[in-house]
């Protein structure tokens, strides 16, 4: 089933399937390629998994309770990176001819928790979700705090004044803001 059918599916909920959202597939579903070295086929495989669910869930969702969807979304991806992470090695365990208990952890992943950490031990993967996480925040700042935060992300506190043209102590002051 395509994005588009599943969108069809969930009409009412596919409008809340924003780039943020399909950034956060796109980055979980790369994850998990290079975590079990999955072709390109089966990695568009996990993102078109990864959306059924999140539509399916945003029917559950309640845009007057306590999570904003972005926060939503996040949790129901990470539920979904579990399953399918079970579920790899499951089915790599079972190829390499061994038996699956239901009971059993899946191979390689003693608790739930370790199958997420599976999912994002890589430092430079982390490095990026952050700098997804800090994009996000800056498109909702003002024009002038953008600025000095991009110019913090490259320069000290005294660098990014001066090279504003305002005092030090004005920099931190943006900072606080």
């Amino acid at each position: 089933m395509t994005i588009s059918a599943c969108s069809h599916r969930h009409s009412n909920t596919s409008h809340l399937i924003d780039n943020y959202v399909l950034e956060r597939i796109d980055f979980r579903s790369r994850q998990l390629s290079i975590k079990f070295r999955l072709s390109d086929d089966r990695r568009d495989d996990l993102a078109q998994e990864m959306t059924h669910e999140l539509l399916k869930a945003a029917t559950r969702f309640d845009p007057d309770g306590s999570a904003a969807w972005h926060t939503y979304a996040c949790r129901v991806l990470d539920l979904a990176v579990k399953k399918l992470i079970q579920s790899e090695c499951r089915t790599r365990k079972r190829e390499a001819g061994g038996l699956v208990r239901f009971s059993e952890s899946p191979d390689g992943c003693p608790s739930a928790a370790n199958c997420l950490a599976m999912a994002v031990d890589d430092p430079s993967l982390i490095q990026l979700e952050l700098r997804m996480d800090v994009e996000v925040v800056l498109t909702r700042m003002p024009e002038r705090l953008r600025r000095v935060c991009l110019l913090l992300m490259e320069l000290t506190p005294a660098e990014a004044a001066e090279a504003l043209g305002i005092h030090r102590n004005s920099i931190y002051r943006l900072i606080a803001q």
